[in-house]
């Protein structure tokens, strides 16, 4: 991963752009999830074991995409209508990170009806289905961090749904106005994480006349604070509004370079030598 943006869109976006390019959005969103396999056998190992390892190299497959979205689902159809926006303008494959959540589900159902349900009182055993739950959410834990760090940019979509703000008088004390809370264990995971990812320089950027800008510091060397506050987490993100991303349309040369490097330019993560 090289760069990662807070992105908080208006009504005026959605109210232009939704329609337009929504069903291009269904369309990347589909092709997102064409990582389902429909039944266990060919993982069944010779002594009865699942393996975990063919599981996920099938259900979450590494992919090359320009930008990782994450998002509330309850944002589903602005994410694809914006997914469908950076297409369109830019020509930029989006990964929609709830296309791999809804299959999770459907995995662990799978598993759950065949290892740990109780066929004479149709219910499942509690402990099995701990432990077959805490395999399936590793699995995608550890896919969704390896197609974070194979993105070159991390586009968070701030809304209500995914972010809440909570007025606090003790903070407003010690200068702090307000705490950003989510309550998404996915969308913590995914900003926490967008902070210790290693950074890597797109090869077209160490190989043109361009720089980019050192981090004032170290994050992987940085403690993650384990709640689900992430002001702090957003506050280290580049902001992209409505007005930032039409500056990007505008400034973006089809002929030209990469779309990802015009928006790196206009927020100081690039400088031409």
């Amino acid at each position: 991963m090289f760069s990662r943006f807070n992105v908080t869109l208006d009504d005026y976006f959605y109210n232009t752009e939704i329609n337009r390019h929504l069903s291009l959005g269904h369309n990347i969103y589909s092709r997102n999830q064409k990582m389902i396999y429909p039944a266990l056998e060919k993982y069944i190992l010779p002594g009865g074991a699942l393996d975990g390892t063919k599981m996920r190299q099938d259900w979450f497959p590494q992919q090359k995409y320009d930008v990782f979205l994450s998002h509330s689902h309850k944002d589903i159809n602005k994410v694809k209508a914006f997914a469908g926006w950076l297409s369109d303008v830019f020509g930029l494959q989006c990964f929609i990170d709830s296309s791999v959540w809804g299959y999770s589900d459907d995995l662990l159902k799978k598993i759950d009806d065949r290892y740990c349900l109780n066929k004479s009182s149709h219910t499942y055993d509690y402990q099995t289905r701990n432990y077959s739950t805490s395999h399936v959410h590793m699995m995608l834990s550890t896919a969704l961090e390896d197609m974070m760090d194979h993105c070159e940019c991390l586009m968070f979509l701030n809304t209500p749904s995914s972010i809440s703000v909570e007025d606090n008088l003790k903070h407003i004390k010690s200068g702090h106005k307000t705490k950003e809370l989510t309550s998404s264990p996915w969308i913590y995971q995914e900003l926490s994480l967008s902070r210790l990812l290693r950074i890597q320089i797109p090869d077209r950027i160490k190989a043109g006349r361009m720089t980019y800008e050192q981090r004032s510091k170290d994050l992987r060397n940085e403690r993650i604070d384990i709640s689900y506050d992430v002001s702090s987490y957003l506050t280290e993100m580049r902001e992209l509004d409505c007005a930032r991303l039409e500056a990007w349309k505008k400034a973006y040369n089809p002929n030209g370079r990469n779309a990802l490097d015009a928006l790196y330019r206009l927020n100081g993560l690039l400088k031409i030598l």
